[in-house]
């Protein structure tokens, strides 16, 4: 309900995609289901970024840098 609210704003701003989405922490998620319901919709998502929406188990909250690099490490091994 909350991402179906935000993109209500969104569509009055951009009526139509393709879209560049990006969250941090909670707002990853609510860029995710966003996401989702343009697709469902049928329109183009072209970018969807989420930087710390899951914290790795075991770790506590880290400094942003350590968060950063976290991340990156992510991407990379993916990549490959």
């Amino acid at each position: 309900a909350m991402a179906r609210g935000y993109l209500e704003l969104v569509r009055r701003e951009q009526p139509e995609g393709p879209y560049l989405l990006a969250g941090v922490s909670f707002g990853g998620l609510l860029a995710y289901e966003m996401a989702q319901q343009l697709r469902a919709r049928g329109e183009e998502v072209r970018l969807l970024v989420l930087f710390d929406t899951i914290l790795p188990r075991g770790l506590g909250p880290a400094p942003l840098p350590a968060r950063a690099r976290v991340q990156l490490d992510r991407l990379r091994e993916g990549s490959e």
